[in-house]
């Protein structure tokens, strides 16, 4: 087992357990903090519509701003966000998907926020005006049922078992309207705008039912699925990122406005992601984009690491730490564009479709990398080649072959997690950011010993963890 240090600014006191591209680093285990007893309540919806469903008992409950556009209080605006609309008569923002010009309630809730940003940030009335202008227009053209609105999406969508028409809902993008109503009603006063946001959330209340809106229901094993996809048949479709950033959204609503009615959903839907995140697993290939089928999405496997990384860092639960490293070692979870380090005189493995062949390089080089991923089958990481004698071709990377720099699949962690160094011994290393390592020293534990991490990545071809305290 060998333990890194290094000097960046990211950790200039501090050190890294190092180990192999595996679940179970070598000589160390890598766990979150928070064990205890998970506390698993049956519980009815706060509006006594949905059934009873199971709620999660977190050690903690943290918004994080999450991988979407951010938009709560004085969030940097985005100058580009609005590209590509076309605006409606009623002032709602159209986009073209699927053949027609219609709402895209996702693009629309960013819309307004991103507004009331604008507000904020600037002093911009304008922007205000646009907002109320775009929340009037989208309440207008929402569906209502046993008191809740349901925004609508504007145009058809395929996904696995089936094309919903336009005119479709989903959990997805309603928390965006939920805290876009309730931050217009600060700002402008007017009582509407709560009557908005209670109709909005309400909607999460509405029991499934067969020809009626709908977005929430309850599962046999009382856990409540915030639903990216709920079809009018009443098929459940289960989706993991959708009911993950369901859940985020609404946290975000609670973390501004101490809305205690939104606890519930957030909890309820905890649960159901701790329930089932070891279905969303497909070890050692693609992770599910479905809890009830095998459908695979490679694009949707980083969305899903970036997803249990966000889930532990608002819960502190252990659990959703370690799915994590279970993604993390089935398949590429970074696929951005980098540099890659070539060893002189050792052979790298070459893809290209499906022909492999090895390659020596005849000199330590740096070359240019526009992608990374993983194939079935086939062990760890590989990056694309797009400069160099090799451009174009696909290499296996390993301790000679590597990303450069300190960002390769690194995962940074609010909550510290417990790292077990097993007996044996262990090796402290400096690695410079091309790289290559120098022994810093050694040291052999005889009885099982814990510390804890806040930070992963692959360095040097291998996944390194940075340590909190302890002995590294």
């Amino acid at each position: 087992m060998t333990v890194l240090t290094r000097r960046t600014a990211l950790t200039r006191r501090s050190a890294l357990g190092a180990g192999l591209a595996s679940l179970a680093l070598t000589g160390t285990e890598l766990f979150g903090t928070g064990s205890a007893p998970l506390d698993l309540l049956v519980t009815s919806s706060a509006h006594g519509a949905q059934p009873t469903f199971k709620q999660l008992s977190t050690p903690a409950l943290a918004w994080i701003p999450n991988g979407w556009p951010n938009h709560g209080p004085k969030k940097t605006i985005d100058p580009d966000y609005s590209a590509g609309f076309r605006m409606a008569p009623d002032g709602v923002p159209l986009s073209y998907i699927k053949d027609v010009w219609g709402a895209h309630p996702s693009r629309v809730g960013w819309f307004i926020n991103y507004q009331i940003n604008n507000l904020e940030l600037n002093q911009v009335q304008a922007s205000l005006d646009k907002a109320v202008q775009v929340m009037h227009g989208m309440m207008k053209r929402a569906a209502y049922r046993d008191g809740g609105a349901f925004v609508r999406y504007e145009f058809p969508w395929s996904v696995a078992h089936g094309t919903l028409a336009a005119g479709w809902h989903s959990a997805f993008a309603q928390g965006e309207f939920v805290t876009a109503a309730w931050r217009l009603h600060k700002f402008t006063g007017d009582p509407i705008f709560l009557k908005y946001r209670d109709q909005l959330l309400q909607a999460f209340f509405v029991p499934r039912a067969v020809g009626k809106p709908w977005i929430a229901s309850v599962d046999a094993n009382q856990c409540l699925w915030l639903e990216e996809y709920p079809f009018p048949d009443g098929h459940s479709s289960q989706v993991f990122n959708g009911q993950a950033y369901a859940i985020i959204d609404l946290l975000e609503y609670y973390y501004l406005s101490k809305d205690t009615r939104v606890l519930p959903l957030i909890k309820g839907g905890l649960y159901t992601m701790w329930r089932y995140r070891g279905n969303c697993r497909n070890p050692g290939y693609v992770s599910r984009y479905y809890n009830t089928n095998n459908n695979l999405h490679t694009s949707y496997h980083s969305v899903h690491a970036d997803c249990f990384h966000q889930l532990y860092n608002m819960t502190r639960l252990a659990p959703f730490g370690v799915v994590l490293d279970q993604l993390i070692r089935d398949f590429c979870t970074w696929s951005k564009p980098g540099k890659v380090r070539v060893q002189a005189g050792v052979k790298v493995l070459l893809r290209q479709g499906s022909v492999e062949k090895y390659w020596t390089p005849s000199a330590t080089t740096v070359y240019e990398s526009s992608a990374r991923t993983s194939f079935k089958g086939r062990v760890g990481c590989w990056s694309l080649l797009s400069s160099g004698p090799m451009a174009g071709w696909y290499a296996q990377e390993s301790v000679a072959t590597y990303r450069t720099g300190y960002e390769t699949d690194r995962w940074d962690f609010r909550f510290a997690r417990t790292v077990r160094f097993n007996p044996g011994k262990v090796t402290c290393f400096e690695v410079l950011a091309d790289g290559r390592r120098y022994t810093r020293g050694t040291r052999t534990f005889t009885v099982t010993t814990t510390a804890r991490s806040i930070q992963r990545a692959c360095l040097g071809g291998r996944q390194y963890i940075k340590m909190y305290d302890g002995p590294f």
